[in-house]
């Protein structure tokens, strides 16, 4: 209740027994102890296995579960990435619609930046290119995960793009929560930057280590 625990040092311990991501955000899938349970540790706030920043969910862990990730991968996720309106100018050229983060990047890989969008019932935009155009404007971070705050058309609303699945704008891969858009709300970040964030970290059962 009253905060988490933050770790630091230079090597991983060879005895520390890799968990999937999950055990890191809120699910215990193993028994390491206490039944399978995170026991006292509830949650900040309670029950709460996460915590958002600059628009991912970064995983807190629990009981004997510690989500260890490279500082400098993890600085430079947490810091990049921003939301554009879009109603003047399209961030980027080129689009498919996909149904994961992971067709994202796999679209996006050899382009310099990805963008999702407009999320619908069946998937949501992945935007690829090499320049950002300078007429797109920049939006708060949090309009491309579903809370719009200002009104660049529709009333302020998200109008058809009404969530993957419906009323879901972020879309969950490896222990991180990454933003979709919505209407005319483009989410863009470096694609060598989400692909090292996206794929790193583990979570650690601390048990014996």
């Amino acid at each position: 209740s009253h905060g988490f625990e933050c770790w630091r040092g230079n090597t991983i311990k060879k005895n520390a027994a890799v968990l999937d991501r999950a055990e890191c955000a809120g699910t215990p899938l193993t028994d390491i102890g206490k039944g399978g349970s995170n026991s006292h540790c509830a949650g900040f706030p309670s029950e709460h296995y996460t915590a958002a920043f600059s628009g991912f969910t970064f995983p807190l862990g629990g009981w004997h579960r510690e989500y260890v990730v490279e500082v400098a991968i993890a600085s430079q996720v947490l810091v990049s990435g921003d939301c554009y309106d879009t109603t003047d100018a399209r961030p980027l050229d080129e689009s498919i619609m996909v149904t994961s983060v992971a067709a994202c990047l796999s679209y996006a890989s050899g382009s310099k930046y990805l963008a999702t969008g407009c999320p619908q019932s069946h998937g949501f935009e992945c935007w690829r290119g090499n320049t950002i155009k300078k007429n797109a404007a920049v939006l708060d971070r949090a309009e491309c995960a579903g809370t719009p705050l200002t009104d660049i058309g529709k009333g302020g609303s998200n109008s058809h793009c009404a969530g993957f699945p419906s009323e879901h704008y972020t879309a969950a891969f490896s222990g991180f929560t990454f933003p979709l858009g919505g209407w005319h709300r483009e989410y863009v970040v470096e694609v060598a930057i989400a692909s090292q964030v996206l794929v790193s970290g583990d979570c650690y059962d601390t048990t014996d280590a």
